[in-house]
């Protein structure tokens, strides 16, 4: 299979922000994606985390910070894409992955998938401008690693399309109600150049290549990567490919097509083979008969010496007098059928002899009869021509086919001593690897150990940092959320001063800037807890007033105390 790295762009609206934040930092305790090894997920690397803990948050900061927080973004425009880079499982499994094996996931493995993920991430930064990524992170808990990250696809300027004007400096509309864009002589759409940062996808690709882009960044990916590691002999993907990332679903439905499409073909293939099997078969059976074939009609010259009731034979003779009977013994059914067919020719000519001495007696008994006798001459002369010819073609064919069967035994012979050979340096091979393997296995479990001793150190130290991470984010969040309870609470007291009913804090007659400067605190708290994702606070400032038990015990303690010679405040 082709080791080929992997590059996919995906569109999102705004909509997608918050569900897309909770499966990238693993916030979903039910994921719908079933190739999540929550064993694993301690292995995932943060290469830039989202501002604020949420891709939501950290999308709204980004426009806050390069000032098109203003701009309008619909249900149907891109609020921001996402790419995900990744390599062909071949990629990673020459580093070692494999997650079925606990070294398949270790450390070092981890590390040199790390390595390759990172050059691709750094191309990515090179392209868009890495102060336009949001969040990156790398996922080792999936079947194979990958990096997951979002970016804003920005510009800083638009070329903004002009409408036609009347001479009032009104904008022209068509017969449909819609405006009409503003034409130059050679009728091009009138444009002015907006300086300023805009979320505009179009522009965006506009400036990486226009129409050809997405095939040029592509192609700049593999170049880069090939460049940097030329010893995995990377391979493009398809050259114009329109392939985007797809869901698991979709994955899965694919992957069954192109399963039963497989099982066809491998059924077409079975089917051949049988095929193959049984002419092999036949081509099996004549060799065998090559192998049990020996000369059957050479003389075997021994020499030894006779005792009564047998022979004394040299070991070499007796074994080349068994070869040549088990020879004779192979080839008897053939030897029998050609002595069968020289039984019949001299059958036949027994015949001929027998109808040549008829003719001679009709010819000396009929005179009258003497043609016929002598047509039946020819007859007789030219059926002796044609067994003379077809004795000699039969008698060559048996000396050619006994001298192939000649050249094969000794063929087979040859064969059989390299067989003997190959099985011996076979032997020693098999000897020679098993002492390889042996030592091998005590140089894996050595360097098991070293790696082991040299990362224990590391991994303990990072579990303390994440340790002290995890517990200063805590602390953190705990008092932000401490800071709002306060400002909650003053913005609801300071609404008091303006709606109060009940209690008595309302201010009558108060000035336009008094009244607007309560209602503008209001505002300012909510707004501010609403840009750190607190919505529930938000609400609860626009919509409520009133005293917290705090802002209370504050002023019970100011309220003046009853004493013998009159009132004082403490």
């Amino acid at each position: 299979m082709a080791r080929t790295p992997v590059l996919r762009v995906q569109q999102f609206k705004k909509g997608s922000l918050s569900a897309i934040g909770r499966e990238v930092d693993r916030a979903e305790k039910n994921s719908r994606n079933g190739d999540i090894d929550k064993m694993r997920t301690e292995y995932n690397v943060t290469i830039k985390e989202a501002e604020g803990g949420t891709l939501y948050r950290a999308w709204n900061a980004w426009r806050v910070e390069h000032g098109c927080s203003e701009q309008k973004i619909n249900k149907t425009m891109t609020a921001f894409e996402g790419i995900v880079l990744t390599a062909s499982p071949e990629v990673f499994q020459s580093f070692g992955w494999n997650t079925e094996t606990p070294t398949g996931t270790s450390f070092e493995v981890r590390l040199k998938c790390q390595d390759f993920l990172m050059s691709q991430y750094n191309f990515v930064c090179d392209t868009i401008g890495e102060d336009k990524i949001l969040s990156a992170t790398i996922h080792f808990d999936e079947k194979t690693p990958h990096i997951q990250l979002y970016y804003i696809p920005a510009v800083e300027y638009v070329n903004q399309k002009q409408y036609e004007k009347d001479k009032d400096g009104h904008i022209v509309r068509n017969e449909k109600g819609s405006p009409v864009y503003a034409r130059d002589k050679d009728g091009k759409i009138i444009t002015e150049r907006v300086e300023g940062t805009r979320i505009n996808r179009g522009g965006f690709w506009s400036n990486l290549g226009g129409k050809n882009s997405y095939n040029m960044l592509q192609t700049n990916h593999f170049e880069t990567l090939k460049k940097e590691y030329p010893h995995l002999n990377l391979e493009r993907g398809k050259e114009g490919s329109t392939a985007e990332h797809r869901t698991k679903n979709q994955w899965e439905k694919e992957m069954m097509n192109e399963v039963k499409e497989k099982y066809i073909q491998v059924e077409e293939i079975e089917t051949k083979i049988v095929e193959r099997q049984e002419s092999l078969q036949g081509y099996e059976e004549r060799l065998q008969k090559y192998e049990e074939m020996s000369v059957g009609i050479e003389e075997v010259e021994v020499s030894g010496k006779k005792i009564l009731g047998g022979v004394i034979l040299k070991e070499d003779n007796l074994n080349r007098l068994k070869e040549q009977a088990k020879a004779y013994i192979a080839n008897k059914p053939r030897i029998e059928a050609l002595n069968e067919r020289e039984h019949s020719l001299d059958e036949q000519e027994q015949a001929l002899r027998l109808r040549e001495q008829a003719v001679e007696k009709r010819e000396n008994s009929i005179g009258d009869k003497e043609a016929e006798m002598l047509k039946w001459e020819g007859i007789y002369y030219s059926q002796v021509q044609e067994y003379k010819y077809l004795k000699v073609d039969l008698r060559a064919e048996v000396e050619k086919e006994k001298k192939q069967y000649v050249e094969l035994y000794k063929e087979q012979l040859g064969l059989n001593k390299e067989h003997s050979k190959l099985k011996s340096l076979v032997a020693e091979q098999s000897e020679e690897i098993t002492k390889l393997k042996a030592e091998n296995a005590s140089l894996i479990e050595k360097a098991k150990q070293d790696v082991k001793t040299a990362t224990e150190p590391l991994q303990r130290q990072i579990e303390t940092l994440q340790s002290k991470v995890s517990e200063l984010t805590e602390r953190v969040r705990t008092t932000l959320e401490k800071c709002y309870m306060s400002i909650s609470a003053i913005c609801k007291a300071v609404g008091m001063l303006k709606y109060d009913d009940n209690q008595g804090y309302k201010v009558y007659k108060l000035s336009e800037k008094q009244d607007r400067l309560i209602d503008a605190i209001s505002n300012y708290g909510a707004n501010w807890a609403e840009h750190d994702g607190l919505d529930d606070v938000a609400d609860d400032i626009r919509k409520h007033i009133g005293l917290s038990k705090g802002i209370q015990n504050e002023i019970k303690e100011l309220e003046p105390k009853l004493k013998d010679k009159g009132w004082e405040r403490e």
